[in-house]
């Protein structure tokens, strides 16, 4: 094969490969994929999800289950004497949780094992709630949210940090400041992140934080951040704004427009313009 051949067969191989785009976005897909359930806490994930989001869930997520998963997350605390003692002390306070409806001792959530471990107990709590009868009237609820478990979750430092780190993010933000952010449900096993732009409110689902580990979590929750800002078909505080302000500028240059006063449209729609109207 000649220069002129194999110059020839280089260029097909590289126009081959820069029109088969497709064919390598499905490679990398499969290799992303692969990567996820390459991490034994992602396999963990992955089965206990099917089980909380399946039909069959009251049955399928028990004492015996939620065990069993602790169990198997006990090798990944085994790296330090630290880790050992953490992982303990979660053992210590899942059982007082069973037994009360509260914590023994303040959790440790800095890990994502730590934060799967007990968004399974919270699971537990949510598919079977009648686990608290036999607890103190004081950490009994109604609704998961309300109780006492929820509560110490919650306000454990590592969670608080959290909460504040979304809420610096809105803070920061030109538009909208005066949003809140709640740890938070609307039943499970719903995911439950979400905007209430009636309330001004985002929904921070704590237990499937915990269950998909907080890191991983937080792209859901700069999601419901973005539609805080505006970018929902739901009239946020900004978008209602917005809407009445063009509801004027178009009566306005209607008024004009019927006067056949085309200076003062002009000026209206300049206006508009610099002021960021339209």
């Amino acid at each position: 094969m000649g220069i002129k051949e194999i110059l020839q067969k280089q260029d097909k191989e590289a126009a081959d490969a820069v029109m088969d785009t497709g064919h390598y976005r499905r490679e990398a897909g499969v290799r992303h994929i692969k990567d996820i359930v390459k991490n034994p806490l992602n396999r963990l994930r992955i089965e206990f999800s099917e089980k909380f989001l399946g039909a069959k869930s009251k049955e399928d997520i028990s004492e015996e289950y939620v065990r069993d998963l602790q169990n198997r997350l006990e090798p990944m605390f085994q790296d330090s004497e630290d880790k050992k003692a953490v992982f303990a002390s979660h053992r210590e306070n899942f059982e007082h949780f069973l037994q009360t409806g509260d914590l023994k001792t303040p959790l440790n959530l800095k890990d994502e094992e730590s934060q799967f471990f007990w968004g399974t107990a919270l699971a537990l709590y949510a598919v079977r709630p009648e686990m608290q009868e036999k607890w103190d009237r004081r950490n009994q609820a109604d609704r998961i949210s309300h109780s006492t478990i929820w509560r110490r979750i919650a306000s454990s430092s590592y969670m608080q940090q959290e909460l504040q780190r979304h809420a610096h993010i809105v803070e920061s933000a030109v538009e909208n400041q005066d949003t809140r952010l709640v740890w938070s449900e609307n039943g499970y096993p719903n995911i439950s992140y979400c905007f209430v732009p009636e309330q001004n409110l985002i929904i921070d689902d704590m237990l499937w934080t915990l269950v998909a580990g907080v890191d991983a979590a937080a792209t859901a929750m700069n999601h419901e951040i973005a539609h805080s800002k505006g970018t929902q078909f739901t009239n946020s505080p900004r978008m209602e704004e917005i809407q009445k302000q063009q509801e004027a500028l178009v009566k306005e240059m209607e008024e004009a427009a019927a006067r056949n006063d085309m200076p003062t449209v002009m000026r209206s729609i300049s206006a508009a313009i610099l002021t960021g109207r339209i």
